[in-house]
């Protein structure tokens, strides 16, 4: 008799776990197309709840690592809003993107290295730190190049 209605409890079980249609879902996020630029590093912004990607091409990689700047190099900073990942409590991922900045650094007719910057996707108020250009050129080229062991 116990074995029958153990049976049944079983059955039960089984039949609702197997009867869920539901199944969780990834909320959206934007992925960003980096054109063939290398990832120089990334951040993350904790009270502004963004996290960035620096990218550069091969010249801004060899800038990152001496910190000598050259006509030729290309830089976007992406940044996205940070939202929670739905199968690991407690994590971050990126949300939707939020800016795309570029600078670029050509030769000027003395010679000297002229920084471009332009913000390519976003509003200026969506800009972390303020739009001001020059504050913008020394942030995105202080970034150091991260280093994994």
């Amino acid at each position: 008799m116990k074995i029958k209605h153990l049976s049944i409890a079983l059955f039960s079980l089984l039949a609702a776990a197997c009867g869920r249609t539901e199944a969780p879902e990834l909320s959206p996020e934007d992925i960003y197309n980096s054109e063939g630029l290398t990832v120089i590093t990334s951040s993350f912004n904790t009270r502004q709840q963004t996290m960035s990607t620096l990218y550069g091409n091969a010249m801004a990689l060899k800038a990152a690592a001496d910190n000598i700047h050259q006509p030729g190099e290309e830089y976007r900073l992406v940044t996205w809003k940070q939202q929670s990942h739905p199968f690991w409590f407690g994590s971050n991922k990126n949300g939707a993107l939020q800016t795309v900045e570029r600078v670029s650094i050509a030769a000027s007719a003395d010679g000297e290295p002229k920084m471009d910057y332009e913000l390519v996707q976003g509003t200026p108020a969506d800009v972390p730190g303020g739009t001001d250009r020059e504050g913008r050129v020394s942030f995105i080229l202080a970034q150091k190049l991260s280093v994994s062991p």
